[in-house]
């Protein structure tokens, strides 16, 4: 279970640093579409940690009840 959320915080936080990097590139070179991928860059760097917590949780709870079971 530690592992699982050690890689699933790593890939998030790729995920987010990604995304600022595209994000601030774009900000930069872009063009008139830049201001509909930045509107989606804020709602991913909000869904990105709430997808995540919701997955840690799952595995948790699935793994009581694997150990129950």
């Amino acid at each position: 279970m530690k592992k699982f959320k050690q890689i699933t915080a790593i890939i998030g936080i790729l995920a987010l640093l990604s995304l600022y990097i595209i994000s601030f590139l774009l900000a930069v070179f872009g063009d008139a579409d830049t201001t509909k991928l930045f509107n989606a860059s804020v709602y991913a760097t909000i869904g990105i940690p709430i997808f995540i917590w919701i997955m840690i949780w799952i595995a948790k709870v699935l793994s009581k009840f694997n150990k129950d079971g």
